[in-house]
């Protein structure tokens, strides 16, 4: 089996698609060849290209919070899913319904509450 990419490129990969520029005069566009500068500790710089020009706004991606975050999404994910489901299979049991409309709504309530709270994680992020 081949060996996997190191963390960096995913990285780097991750900063050449969130930090592309539109439109913006004071900034170089990207090009395949020329990914961010990285320094030791693997964060990515805000320059761009050889021209070094910023973003306005731009912070060094943390490595550590990018694998938190990737960490946490897991559990954003599957922790309402289950518990809703779970809970909607018990009602649709206890009520003896033929159908399981109870376990559609809980499935349909963790889709809502995980798009609610991956929204207000990924806010502090893009900011």
């Amino acid at each position: 089996m081949p060996p996997l990419p190191k963390a960096a490129f995913f990285v780097r990969l991750y900063a050449l698609i969130m930090e592309t520029p539109q439109g913006n005069k004071d900034t170089e566009a990207l090009t395949p060849n020329q990914p961010p500068a990285a320094d030791e500790g693997g964060n990515i710089s805000p320059k761009l290209g050889e021209g070094g020009s910023k973003l306005k706004g731009a912070r060094p991606i943390d490595k550590a919070a990018l694998i938190s975050l990737s960490m946490e999404l897991g559990y954003i994910i599957a922790i309402p899913l289950v518990i809703l489901a779970l809970l909607g299979k018990w009602g649709d049991k206890h009520w003896h319904h033929s159908f399981p409309w109870m376990t559609l709504v809980g499935i349909l309530l963790a889709i809502v509450s995980t798009t609610v709270w991956l929204t207000k994680k990924l806010k502090a992020y893009i900011k």
